[in-house]
């Protein structure tokens, strides 16, 4: 896509996202036109579109609130487009609930947050099974609201550590998404005061650094 390409650019400059913004209107209008509003490509159009609206959120303070609402609104249709293409035990329809759970907790509701996640996770383990590497992603993003939003810290740190085993599993222990998960224990064992557990992962998160360099 065009606009995913252009959203790739400004995100690493200018921030401004109106190119990507514009080209992706015209894809979604454009799909609209030609393979219909309940295609899975016009879904996935919009599902670049409420990235790329969610950026814009995210940079203005203005409109944040509203550009948050657009992109809910785009989420949800990509949802519907999704588990009515897909049915919804499957993967695609998982990672769009996962993607709207994202949304949602940016947008401070963390409940449906949790929800979604939820329901993502669910359907992942189903159809992929419990080791996936998607499981460990998503998991790592529902502990994150966990932890940070909720102060639920034990079903967060669960959360972490399958998080962890799933990628070592599947990629070592130098797989780059394992350090997010360290972070996060810190900070759990840090606001519980468990100065041994924090001295842990921190040297784990030492020993992960030291892989990056080698």
């Amino acid at each position: 896509h065009l606009a995913y390409a252009l959203y790739s650019m400004e995100r690493g400059s200018t921030k401004d996202y109106r190119e990507a913004r514009s080209s992706a209107d015209s894809a979604v209008r454009i799909l609209s036109t030609v393979v219909g509003d309940h295609h899975r490509l016009y879904a996935a159009a919009l599902d670049v579109k409420a990235t790329i609206v969610t950026e814009q959120a995210l940079a203005d303070d203005n409109r944040k609130q509203q550009l948050f609402e657009d992109a809910l609104q785009l989420r949800l249709a990509d949802l519907d487009i999704t588990k009515q293409t897909f049915g919804e035990n499957s993967r695609n329809t998982a990672v769009s609930y996962g993607n709207t759970g994202r949304l949602y907790r940016m947008m401070g509701r963390l409940e449906k947050s949790k929800t979604s996640y939820l329901k993502c996770l669910s359907i992942l383990e189903s159809v992929l099974g419990p080791e996936a590497q998607e499981v460990a992603t998503f998991s790592n993003m529902l502990a994150v609201l966990y932890d940070y939003d909720l102060k639920q810290y034990r079903e967060a740190e669960a959360l972490y550590l399958r998080s962890i085993h799933i990628c070592k599993k599947h990629f070592g222990a130098g797989y780059s998404q394992i350090v997010n998960n360290y972070i996060g224990l810190i900070h759990i064992y840090t606001a519980t005061k468990q100065q041994s557990k924090v001295r842990e992962y921190e040297n784990l998160k030492k020993d992960w650094e030291g892989l990056q360099k080698a």
